[in-house]
């Protein structure tokens, strides 16, 4: 199952809580988002929780010649505006992808990252917004099978196998114990998503 198109599905709400537009930077013309782009976004919007399908990107460090991990802000701070490749109309100026929540910002944040390694963070904002945000659960998946990990209020780490721990969770650490890549896999289970609630 792709945990993006059960997460797609839930969140479908006919009350727009996601606004996307094009921005000139050179003239600052603001044209309204093309309808056809909305077919597959990566992108969905509700009054409760943002679901955002992370894609592969390389941050080059000045000077290095070398690539690092992207955070989850920094990933976020990309998503939220990025480049087009189109111009204005106005001025020929390029044209760059703005994503806002007005004053609604979500409950939760909903991150899929299959196959994507990032620098965790466990407190993010929103970019352009004082609101914060805590890491409050880790999806994975392997061999046809969902596991999560639970981060409480305190910063302690439980595993859930609904086929092994049934109902119940096992405590793991507390997230100031756990490396970047402890984050990526659990027994033999990949990361696929990560939950944020709103602080």
């Amino acid at each position: 199952t792709d945990g993006y198109s059960v997460v797609r599905h839930l969140l479908t709400s006919n009350m727009k809580r996601l606004h996307k537009q094009y921005t000139c930077t050179s003239c600052h013309n603001v044209s309204a988002w093309i309808k056809s782009e909305e077919r597959q976004p990566n992108e969905v919007g509700h009054e409760a929780m943002w679901a955002f399908r992370l894609e592969h990107r390389r941050d080059h460090s000045k000077g290095k010649g070398m690539h690092r991990k992207l955070t989850i802000s920094e990933w976020l701070d990309i998503t939220m505006e990025k480049d087009t490749g189109k111009r204005c109309a106005m001025c020929g100026g390029p044209q760059v992808k703005n994503l806002s929540y007005g004053n609604m910002p979500p409950n939760f944040l909903y991150l899929i990252a299959s196959g994507i390694n990032l620098q965790v963070e466990t407190e993010i904002r929103l970019p352009h917004g004082e609101q914060k945000y805590r890491l409050c659960g880790v999806i994975y998946f392997g061999n046809g099978h969902f596991v999560s990990r639970i981060v409480d209020k305190s910063g302690d780490i439980w595993y859930h196998d609904g086929a092994s721990t049934g109902e119940n969770v096992k405590y793991e650490k507390n997230i100031l114990n756990i490396s970047n890549q402890g984050w990526q896999k659990v027994k033999s289970f990949n990361v696929t998503a990560y939950v944020f609630t709103k602080l």
